[in-house]
């Protein structure tokens, strides 16, 4: 599952969240972070599933 969120501009809102349920387990949790100019940003979350199956 990779999750992203981008905004430009001053006018981002903060109020907005996104849920996500997640089932019990062991992930590998990996994020990036990128402002490639002022007013710009990027911030990524990758979630692995690390749960052996048995």
């Amino acid at each position: 599952m990779t999750l992203s969120n981008a905004g430009t501009g001053d006018k981002r809102e903060r109020e907005h969240h996104l849920t996500v349920d997640v089932p019990p387990g062991t992930y590998l949790i990996r994020t990036a972070y990128v402002e490639p100019e002022d007013g710009t940003a990027l911030v990524l979350v990758q979630l692995a599933d690390q749960t052996l199956a048995a």
